[in-house]
């Protein structure tokens, strides 16, 4: 299979899986804020969030090294996951620990305090997991991924889904999210058998010390992306009532949606890129400047869109009590437009052995994100937090830009660039004129369907009026989606 075909399969793959569990998680997310309250969500959030900027500490052997080292060698793919695996899960339980003595001392409440500690221990099945994820990825096999992501959504949901309906509590809901995790590391070990990787080769010490000074790199980049990704929502919840970090959760969720087929895209071409800087250097330029056409092509509409549906669409899905979510989704829409394009550069810097770079890089982004925060969340609150995410990203991308151009040579974008936002704004007119005219009668829930509706028609036909694909564009595009049907299903 070639490599066009392979990411066109793992992008598909993705794109599939992320979509059905982005939509399943917004739904149950939709149905926890509905049962839980304003305050119960609130706790839920923070627990979430804390955990999540803690989970970077059991993946210290990061999931962008394990994918570059098994994508070229995967003879070693065995030999790496396990002290990859081993590693993820002595951290684990470490962390685990302190959060169990540590947790009551945030002064959040005490059943915060025990959402924390559960998600904690969830923490050990879902950090050898992501080792797992990695290897795949390495395999350029991202449709088993896809696959174990949504066997773990369905899980959730479902466990979750029945303790709510019998009796709404957070504790039995995180308890249902430890349960799901744990099913899930069964199915990612049993996926992996698939590829005959051997797992069991006992511990190395020799490979583990050196995969550990290693991966020191990506492990910064990684801590420093967690921290402006995540610290907002643990800073707003020390300032700010619990409901309003329930607000931001749920802006932030619907944001996220956005990049969920930026994110499939650029996982797929990942491997191909590390493999192109070893094999075919020069291609590896060309690689990167098409899809960064690709994704602006998707990212600016999609922006737009949300810009214009944003107050029909937060109360349509969480009640009008979450109103003021509207204004803050407003403002995230267009940091995930920035952020969306951060990964390309910042894999493209890796795949050509520039994983420090994008390191110094992403302690920039984080240092620029806790000062913001620190200073516009205890006067503005979640739109304050908005601003911040907005203006750190877009300091990311900015540095990230500067070192793809030193690297590769400058992208020359412009003219795709201005045809891409004037089909945008043709969608986005439309919209608009639909929303204060035609859909004023409509209730709320309908409204912001139709709204969703109408920018997935009118981006299309604004698009090849705008020429907004070239023919190389369209080319790719073709043989992409023949590929999606393609049956193959090892590489060659």
């Amino acid at each position: 299979m070639s490599s066009l075909a392979r990411v066109a399969r793992n992008t598909a793959a993705l794109a599939v899986g992320n979509l059905l569990t982005k939509i399943l998680s917004l739904v149950f997310l939709v149905y926890v804020a509905r049962r839980l309250g304003d305050l119960g969500f609130g706790q839920f959030s923070t627990a979430m969030a804390l955990v999540g900027l803690v989970s970077v500490l059991p993946n210290y052997l990061a999931r962008p090294y394990l994918v570059r080292e098994v994508a070229r060698a995967r003879d070693r793919a065995g030999r790496l996951l396990d002290q990859v695996a081993l590693s993820n899960l002595i951290l684990s339980l470490l962390v685990f620990a302190g959060l169990w003595f540590v947790g009551p001392h945030f002064g959040y409440d005490q059943v915060t305090v025990k959402a924390i500690a559960l998600l904690g221990f969830a923490l050990t099945f879902d950090s050898v997991t992501n080792s797992y994820h990695a290897a795949l990825a390495g395999f350029e096999r991202l449709d088993y991924s896809a696959v174990i992501n949504v066997v773990n959504t369905l899980l959730t949901i479902a466990l979750g889904g029945v303790i709510l309906f019998a009796h709404p509590s957070l504790q039995w809901l995180i308890g249902a999210y430890v349960a799901a995790k744990a099913l899930t590391l069964v199915l990612a070990r049993r996926a992996l058998r698939l590829l005959a990787v051997q797992t069991a080769v006992g511990f190395n010490p020799r490979l583990f010390w050196t995969l550990h000074t290693g991966a020191w790199p990506f492990f910064i980049t990684t801590v420093f992306v967690m921290i402006y990704q995540r610290l907002d929502i643990v800073i707003l919840s020390f300032f700010r009532r619990p409901e309003e970090v329930g607000y931001y959760n749920a802006a932030y969720k619907l944001m996220e949606g956005m990049g969920l087929l930026a994110a499939s895209f650029v996982q797929a071409v990942y491997p191909v890129m590390s493999r192109l800087f070893v094999e075919q250097p020069d291609r590896l330029a060309l690689a990167y400047r098409r899809s960064l056409r690709v994704l602006l092509a998707f990212l600016i509409p999609a922006a737009a869109g949300l810009t214009v549906a944003a107050w029909d669409l937060v109360p349509a899905c969480f009640g009008k009590t979450f109103v003021p979510a509207a204004i803050a989704l407003m403002i995230l829409v267009w940091g995930q437009l920035l952020d969306g394009l951060n990964p390309l550069l910042a894999q493209a810097l890796r795949a050509a052995d520039r994983e420090r770079t994008v390191a110094w890089i992403a302690g920039a982004g984080a240092a620029s994100n806790v000062a913001c925060n620190l200073v516009l969340i205890p006067l503005f609150g979640l739109y304050g937090a908005s601003v911040a995410t907005l203006i750190s990203f877009g300091l990311v991308l900015w540095l990230n830009q500067r070192e793809v151009a030193r690297v590769f040579g400058r992208s020359d974008i412009g003219g795709p660039l201005a045809r891409t936002v004037l089909a945008a704004l043709i969608m986005a007119a439309t919209m608009w004129l639909l929303r204060h005219y035609a859909l004023l009668n409509l209730s709320i829930g309908y409204r912001a369907g139709a709204l969703v509706l109408a920018g997935c028609a009118a981006y299309p036909i604004a698009a090849v009026i705008c020429g907004v694909l070239d023919r190389e564009d369209r080319r790719l595009l073709g043989e992409f989606v023949r590929a999606k049907f393609k049956r193959q299903r090892t590489a060659s």
